[in-house]
């Protein structure tokens, strides 16, 4: 028996040989329906947040959250579990703290939220645990506001409803970048104070309405018109001193190999039923590959599609150019690219990346160039025939002596 997390990584060699089964992580609304049937049982009484906080912190995993459950009954007094030994066992930001937080965040008060910072700094809570769970939070405030369940019973987390959707998704950003931040730094109170200061002054950029769009449209192409018709006022147009370009930087830009691409296509000019098969072997397997890789070689490959393939190679169009470079630089991307396709489609060709637009341009100067050799072709055969006999020209047959 063989257990992985990380399947893309066998081989296909063992794939094909092996069955197959696939667990997933238990729901978080299940583990807290089965904690409740425990304390149920053992006639223990819980507050709502309690048990949520131990469902959560297990992560997916029903014997974390028992082993959690045994170590939080171990220290209440009678028989409830309450709010705050669910904390403290699970090490969780206290949520009246991220309530008070959040609140003086969507009021734009930087001292009060550096004072509730400060306040969790000073009982010994970690930073990056309170931006873990500040994470939580603010996702839970996006999910009830379209329509999710409501996990929690605090009016201030009601209140703090009231943040616009795009506050939230610019609060998320900063505290994601923040927390990488203070996972690689010795000083990671200063890194979560100076979130604290953005998040405060976080502001959602104004959005224009359709109508409003339509009319500053308008508005700049009458301005434009205007200009134009007093350019073309007076007698003669006065001569205007170019103006020097600065000069462009230079920047490294991905090209595909083109003669690679040149040839797959060739390829499937003289066998293009062979090259339609290949095509849809591997768009029919494309959902099953993206779906078997993880992390950042998934989230490169997300934005591409298949355009055309041989048994060697597999163009891969992207959108990004510089997802495109970054593809061809990853070797184990490949290595995986070719177990997976063994698999699933049968076959194991290389990565050959290109950007959408260059996919574009190589296609239509192969288009032209075959186009223009055919043609030189039949202008080659027409020009046996002597002038004034064009008429015999269905009845002429050229050989090769």
């Amino acid at each position: 028996i063989l257990a992985t997390t990380e399947l893309h990584k066998i081989p296909a060699t063992i794939l094909s040989r092996v069955q197959r089964f696939e667990f997933k992580s238990i729901r978080t609304q299940d583990i807290t329906a089965h904690i409740h049937h425990i304390l149920e049982k053992e006639h223990i009484s819980s507050e709502p947040d309690a048990v949520e906080i131990i469902a959560r912190r297990a992560e997916g995993g029903m014997r974390d959250a028992l082993s959690i459950l045994d170590q939080a009954l171990s220290l209440t007094q009678g028989n409830e579990l309450t709010t705050a030994i669910s904390e403290e066992i699970t090490g969780t930001i206290s949520l009246s703290a991220l309530d008070d937080y959040v609140a003086a965040l969507s009021q734009q008060d930087v001292s009060k939220a550096l004072d509730s910072l400060n306040l969790l700094f000073e009982n010994g809570k970690s930073m990056t645990r309170f931006v873990t769970d500040l994470l939580q939070y603010l996702r839970d405030l996006l999910v009830v506001q379209t329509g999710g369940e409501n996990t929690h019973h605090s009016p201030v987390f009601m209140d703090n409803l009231a943040l616009s959707q795009e506050s939230l998704f610019e609060m998320i950003r900063i505290a994601t970048v923040s927390l990488a931040d203070m996972k690689a730094s010795l000083q990671p109170k200063i890194y979560a104070e100076m979130m604290t200061i953005r998040l405060a002054e976080t502001k959602p950029e104004p959005v224009l309405s359709e109508a409003v769009e339509s009319e500053i449209s308008t508005l700049r192409q009458e301005v434009a018109r205007l200009k134009q018709e007093l350019a073309n006022v007076g007698t003669a147009p006065k001569q205007v001193a170019p103006v020097p370009s600065r000069p462009a930087t230079s920047k490294t830009v991905y090209r595909v190999d083109r003669n690679k691409v040149q040839a797959i296509l060739q390829e499937a000019v003289e066998n293009p039923e062979l090259a339609r098969q290949n095509l849809i072997r591997l768009q029919n397997a494309w959902g099953e590959v993206i779906e078997s890789l993880a992390g950042p070689d998934k989230a490169l490959l997300v934005g591409s599609q298949p355009v055309a393939a041989n048994e060697h190679h597999a163009i891969l169009a992207f959108e990004s150019n510089f997802n495109a470079g970054q593809t061809m630089k990853r070797d184990n991307l490949n290595t995986m690219f070719g177990n997976i396709l063994s698999q699933a489609a049968g076959f194991s060709p290389e990565i050959l990346a290109i950007s959408l637009e260059e996919w574009k341009e190589v296609r239509a100067a192969f288009s032209a160039k075959n186009k223009s050799s055919q043609a030189d072709q039949e202008v080659e055969e027409e020009s046996l025939i002597p002038e004034g006999f064009e008429f015999l020209a269905d009845k002429v047959m050229v050989e090769e002596d």
